[in-house]
């Protein structure tokens, strides 16, 4: 304490605050409790040419987002999600340069991406089969080329799953 007291013009300047922040955000990242990612789900992203017509609607061009189930048990997603921000020195986030078509559908409260299943793609849930695999997609407002996808850099794809009688998060950075 007595050395909090002979530095506190330090501590509390700008510096202070933002290394005090910087501590703070690392030791939240390590406690929150992320449960780890599923071993059976595996995430692969590709440009997909998907054609979207309708009163609210017009589009071309989509990332698809193919989920596999590789293990022996059904897993049902509860609800996937894309953020197009990724972290970057623990508090401070990039936005994508994935150009994502301005009118996909995204929760406010989640800053996130609804990414659909079914066959008019309004479903938010879907089974996925013992060595099973689904197909979902995020519209984008242009072509993306494919060398493009799975870097890393775009966002993180969000699996909110049930398996076996467990629940969970699966995530993976796109």
């Amino acid at each position: 304490m007595s050395w909090l007291l002979h530095n506190k013009e330090w501590f509390f300047s700008g510096i202070g605050v933002f290394l005090l922040a910087m501590c703070f955000a690392f030791l939240k990242r390590l406690s929150s409790g992320r449960s780890a990612n599923h071993p059976d789900i595996a995430v692969h992203t590709q440009y997909v040419r998907i054609q979207g017509r309708g009163m609210q609607e017009s589009f071309d061009d989509a990332l698809g987002v193919f989920i596999a189930n590789t293990g022996d048990s059904p897993i049902h997603i509860r609800r996937a999600l894309f953020r197009n921000r990724i972290s970057r020195f623990f508090v401070f986030r990039k936005m994508s340069l994935l150009p994502v078509y301005p009118r996909a559908f995204k929760d406010a409260g989640l800053n996130a991406y609804e990414l659909k299943f079914g066959d008019q793609w309004y479903d938010p849930q879907t089974d996925i089969n013992a060595r099973g695999r689904v197909m979902t997609f995020l519209t984008l407002a242009r072509r993306v080329a494919d060398e493009e996808c799975n870097v890393g850099k775009h966002g993180e794809v969000v699996l909110q799953y049930s398996s076996a009688g467990s629940a969970g998060t699966h995530r993976v950075l796109v």
